[in-house]
């Protein structure tokens, strides 16, 4: 059993490899997330080893400006200034796999895709304390196959970071809760597990602050007064465990805050700040609850149908997480700023359902009861894996259509026959054709032998479908935009006290000092003004493209002078 099990896991990993890592580096980076952690880890890595790293002088100045030198790996810094938004350790890990695989896109990304492999393991585990192994093994499948968790586990960003330890700590606690049953082990027995639950809470905060701390404490509240399930614990290894926790966090907390000023008002904005202060690009209160329908994808029919099941025969095992996850939604509903990838971290819980409504199924249809909901649940999972497959077909011959102004609908009709003309024979059409095949896989006939057999095939169709959308479609899609951050720019990879890099081929940007206008952070934006009344309430963030085009401008600008010096 236990070698069945390992092969299952391990063929899971495999297809978590071919999704997660497959044109990993080919995607530019085009988004100012993913440009803020890959350009902050490269200032860390080209300074050296963080106990022997080159100081970067940083304009630190309140009323005046102030340059002071920093160590990178301690005060990250980002176009020049203090990047203390968010904590260090997406940037501390970025920066270690610069270190030894040398600066690019793929090396940015190399984290996050890891901890999304991992996940596949902690899933399974997660999975099995609630609802069982064979629910676990359906989770896996599920995880790995489901198109926002590949997605956001393809980017350099925090969030995914905050998901992975959220995760573990969850894990690790849903197994602390199962040991508090009779027989109860001896302290040593759990010691392990204990550190395990309170190194993922310091990772997690240092991941992405306070945040953590809400989902991993809503999680232990929901499961304590819904799911009765707390482990018993003597308060020496609590009260341990909260020292480890400080120990990990508190050194470069307090050491920002001895040598930043008015770093707290930072990190106030950035967390309190986001439910009162920060109305910039604020969206409606019933954001998510469009997004959980579309985060499920393409897994969304199961889901609904697990939901409806766990809801109709509630038990404390499924109703917690659940309870749990609806909590967090309307939490974060509170906050102005909405995006999809905060829901990263409710993930598990959202695999949980769907993985639950289809071991119900196969257990309902292996004891031949009356009823065919099974049949019937399975038959609409793949209509909707039709839909989807073919939307990737035609988004692989098309590619990606921006309609003209002006531009009739006969006139975008011709231009989408003349691109799908020109794309037939190219690695696009073949693509085409594979997600087509996919889609229809789990219609065959040898596929429909047993509903066991029927999922596997159904998510390998999914990973293969979710691997052709992110290595083709979104790779031409994000070829098409700008990039923000490019490995290979001068300008964007060097940071330096005494002169920048120009993209202008030789010629030198004038000798600068890195200042309050170039720098991340402007200490003057910091009011406690509410938006509207003579702030704008979001200063805080650097406008790295501005920036840029600025030291372009005058590299450009500078390269022209000596032209015309030199013809004159």
């Amino acid at each position: 059993m236990f070698n069945r099990r390992a092969l299952f896991l391990l063929g899971c990993a495999i297809l978590g490899a071919a999704a997660l890592l497959f044109r990993l580096g080919r995607p530019p980076i085009v988004t100012s997330h993913e440009a803020r952690l890959a350009e902050t880890a490269v200032t860390m890595a080209r300074s050296g080893l963080p106990w022997a790293a080159q100081s970067v002088s940083v304009d630190l100045g309140v009323d005046r400006p102030h340059l002071q030198a920093v160590n990178p790996w301690l005060i990250p810094v980002y176009e020049g200034g203090a990047r203390l938004q968010k904590p260090p350790l997406p940037y501390w890990c970025a920066a270690a796999v610069f270190l030894v695989l040398g600066p690019s896109e793929f090396a940015a990304r190399l984290p996050s895709a890891m901890m999304g492999m991992a996940g596949i393991f902690l899933v399974y585990g997660f999975v099995r304390e609630l609802a069982g192994r064979r629910t676990a093994r359906f989770a896996a499948l599920v995880w790995v196959s489901t198109l926002f968790v590949v997605d956001e586990y393809h980017k350099a960003m925090a969030d995914p970071y905050l998901a992975f330890f959220t995760l573990i700590a969850l894990w690790t606690w849903m197994r602390l809760c199962r040991s508090a049953g009779p027989p109860r082990p001896v302290l040593s027995q759990r010691l392990p597990w204990v550190a395990a639950f309170y190194l993922a809470v310091a990772l997690a905060l240092l991941a992405k602050g306070p945040v953590a701390l809400l989902l991993i404490a809503g999680f232990i509240a929901v499961g304590v007064f819904v799911g009765r399930r707390r482990p018993r614990l003597e308060w020496s290894a609590h009260a341990g465990g909260v020292v480890l926790v400080m120990a990990i966090t508190l050194p470069w907390v307090l050491y920002v805050v001895m040598t930043v000023p008015r770093v707290l008002e930072v990190w106030r904005f950035e967390s309190v700040g986001e439910f009162a202060d920060n109305v910039r690009n604020a969206r409606p209160w019933f954001f998510y609850l469009g997004a959980v329908f579309q985060v499920s994808l393409p897994w969304t029919a199961l889901w609904l149908a697990g939901l409806w099941l766990a809801l109709r025969r509630p038990r404390r095992a499924m109703l917690a997480p659940i309870l749990w996850m609806a909590c967090m939604i309307v939490i974060l509903s509170f906050a102005h700023m909405k995006k999809n990838a905060y829901l990263l971290p409710l993930m598990p819980v959202q695999t949980l359902i769907a993985a639950r409504a289809l071991a119900m199924a196969c257990a309902w249809a292996r004891g031949r009861l009356p009823g065919a909901w099974p049949k019937l649940l399975l038959d609409a999972q793949a209509i909707l894996g039709i839909i989807f497959g073919i939307g990737i077909a035609a988004l692989a011959l098309t590619g990606p259509i921006v309609r003209g102004q002006g531009q009739t609908l006969g006139d975008l009709v011709h231009q989408l026959v003349l691109r799908v003309g020109s794309r037939v024979g190219s690695p696009f059409a073949l693509a085409a054709a594979l997600a087509a095949a996919a889609a229809l896989a789990p219609l065959l006939r040898v596929a429909c032998r047993s509903i066991e057999r029927r999922a596997v095939v159904q998510s390998v169709a999914y990973i293969v479908l979710i691997v052709i959308a992110l290595g083709f479609i979104e790779v031409e899609k994000e070829a098409r935009r700008r990039p923000v951050f490019d490995f290979s720019s001068p300008v964007a990879g060097a940071m330096r006290d005494q002169g920048v890099a120009c993209p202008v081929e030789g010629a030198r940007a004038p000798a600068m000092r890195y200042t309050r206008s170039a720098s991340c952070f402007n200490w003057n934006s910091i009011s406690l003004t509410r938006p509207g009344r003579g702030s704008s309430g979001r200063d805080l963030r650097c406008r790295s493209s501005t920036t840029r085009r600025g030291v372009a401008a005058a590299a450009r600008s500078s390269a022209s002078s000596s032209l015309k010096a030199g013809t004159t």
